[in-house]
C-alpha cells in the first residue's frame, strides 16, 4: 500500500511498508479518536462493550480529568433541572459502574 488510491481501496496483495506519507496520514488518524467517522466510534464502542477485553481507567488518556469536569458541571446545574435529568444521569452512573466492575 505504498499510495493511497483515488478509488478508496488497496491491492491487498501490496505487502510493500506505509510510505512517510501513508504513515503521517494513519498515525494522525489514530492519535486523534474524535477524528474517527461516528459508524467507526459506534461499532468501536458496542465491540469494547459486549468483548471481554478489560482496559484499566488510567489507559484511557484523560478519562480522570474528563469524569471530573463533569462531576463538577453537575454540581453546577439548578435543582429544578437536575430533577428532569436524574432519569438520564441514573443511566450514565448504571453503565459506569457496570464499566468499572470489569476493570481488573
Amino acid at each position: 500500500m505504498s499510495e493511497v488510491q483515488a478509488e478508496g481501496g488497496y491491492d491487498e496483495r501490496d505487502d510493500r511498508p506505509l510510505s512517510p506519507k501513508e504513515y503521517s496520514l494513519l498515525q494522525r488518524l489514530l492519535s486523534d479518536p474524535t477524528l474517527y467517522p461516528r459508524p467507526m466510534k459506534t461499532w468501536l464502542i458496542s465491540y469494547l462493550e459486549s468483548s471481554d477485553f478489560s482496559l484499566p481507567f488510567g489507559a484511557v488518556l484523560g478519562l480522570k480529568r474528563a469524569l471530573d469536569l463533569l462531576d463538577h458541571r453537575l454540581d453546577a446545574i439548578p435543582a429544578r433541572q437536575r430533577e428532569e435529568l436524574e432519569p438520564r444521569l441514573a443511566e450514565i452512573e448504571r453503565r459506569l459502574a457496570e464499566l468499572e466492575a470489569r476493570i481488573p
